[in-house]
């Protein structure tokens, strides 16, 4: 395959990965949480719940999370450029206090003491962990950074739909809220630095995009519509027990 042809392969590459993902977008503003919180958004407890929840998801799932992409980056081919390498040490070092942030963000939604880690995951929170556990362990570099690209995407979407200026669980935790602080600043840099790598990658080696798509069409298989999905099913429960 020449520069011409591989250059092709990856701008369509990237096109198919852009459709999946705007597709999701449309999607997770259908999904029964957006619905009601958008409806709901001046009810502050149902708010709170729907933020706690999505927290107590990621209190779960981080260090698997970062465990993946620290599998990526030292698992990449020798050849690969120092740039690239340095940009992506750089992002995981970002991520390393993540488990610890969810958890004081989760306490400072009004989350019980104790309750985030001594409870079993939710189905689609434990399906989440295990799809990162698996893509690690198979060892192709690839396909973890199209699953990286895809969550840190979608997370900076969802996280800024739940914890926007006005939705704060109050005005006084909103200061001291660090994981959407961290998404509203670092979310979009990070995305642009991934879809580089994505690019530059696909670039010197064309039949990447095959491993690179099935990372992104694995991780959107479990998150985070599934989640969010059923977080809005325990919203409508409670409704409808009140």
């Amino acid at each position: 395959m020449n520069g011409d042809q591989g250059e092709m392969h990856a701008s369509l590459g990237l096109d198919t990965m852009d459709r999946d993902l705007a597709n999701l977008f449309l999607s997770l503003h259908s999904s029964d949480l957006y619905q009601r919180v958008s409806v709901e958004r001046v009810d502050r407890p149902v708010l709170r719940l729907a933020q706690r929840e999505w927290l107590r998801g990621m209190i779960f799932y981080q260090a698997s999370y970062r465990d993946a992409a620290r599998a990526a980056t030292s698992m990449l081919p020798q050849g690969m450029e120092a740039k690239v390498l340095r940009s992506l040490q750089r992002l995981n070092a970002e991520i390393q206090d993540h488990g610890e942030m969810a958890l004081r963000d989760y306490r400072a939604c009004g989350g019980p003491v104790g309750s985030a880690t001594n409870q079993q995951p939710s189905p689609a929170v434990y399906a989440v962990s295990s799809v990162w556990s698996l893509v690690a362990k198979e060892g192709e570099p690839f396909s973890i950074l199209g699953a990286l690209y895809a969550a840190d995407l979608t997370t900076r979407w969802v996280m800024e739909f739940l914890f926007d200026d006005d939705s704060a669980c109050d005005r006084e935790s909103a200061k001291r809220l660090d994981l959407p602080r961290f998404w509203r600043r670092h979310g979009l840099r990070r995305s642009l630095v991934e879809r580089a790598v994505l690019q530059k990658v696909a670039l010197n080696d064309p039949m990447s995009w095959k491993w690179i798509h099935c990372g992104v069409e694995r991780i959107l298989q479990v998150y985070p519509l599934p989640i969010c999905e059923e977080i809005g099913r325990g919203l409508l429960k409670d409704a409808g027990r009140n």
